[in-house]
This record gives structure tokens, C-alpha cells and sequence, in this order.
């Protein structure tokens, strides 16, 4: 015995679609947050936050300048140590997610 649910497949990809556009905020809204966080020298470091979609699961914004994690631990003046999870704090909150 089965149980058969119809319309299923449109309500997968109605889902599908309403994950897919939060994730894209949840993207944009971290890099608002975290570059304007981050200190700027020469800017190498505000300019190296990068958004990128490997797959359709994943979003990523980072930053492969190779002294990020050295401001992260406060190595700068201008921005205080943790800035980078404190912009993590503020996308969640601002987009309400627990």
C-alpha cells in the first residue's frame, strides 16, 4: 500500500526556488556586512571578499587575500578582532535565522 501526493513535484520546486533565493540573500547580505568590517591598508583585503556558487547547494563568500585570518585575530587597529564572525552574527540576525 502507497500513498500518493499529487502536485508534489511542483511544491519540490516551488521549495527549491524559495531556498535558492534565501540563500542568495543570506550571500549578499554577509558581504555587506563583512567588508565594510574590514580594515583597509591598501584595500587588497576589502577587495578580496569574493561571492561565488559552486554548486547549486552551496554559496560562499570569502576572501583568499593571505593575511585575512591574521586581521580576523585582530592583527589591525581599524577593525576588531572576530570582525568577520561579527558580520556572521549580523547577516543571521538580520535575516532572522536561528
Amino acid at each position: 500500500m502507497g500513498v500518493t501526493i499529487k502536485g508534489f513535484d511542483s511544491i519540490s520546486k516551488e521549495l527549491k526556488k524559495i531556498v535558492q533565493k534565501e540563500m542568495l540573500m543570506l550571500q549578499n547580505t554577509y558581504q555587506d556586512e563583512v567588508k565594510p568590517r574590514t580594515p583597509i591598508d591598501t584595500g587588497q583585503a576589502r577587495r578580496g571578499w569574493q561571492k561565488r556558487q559552486p554548486s547549486l547547494k552551496v554559496r560562499e563568500v570569502r576572501n583568499q587575500v593571505d593575511y585575512i585570518t591574521r586581521l580576523e585575530k585582530g592583527y589591525s587597529k581599524q577593525a576588531p578582532q572576530g570582525f568577520v564572525n561579527q558580520a556572521v552574527k549580523a547577516t543571521l540576525a538580520k535575516r532572522k535565522v536561528k
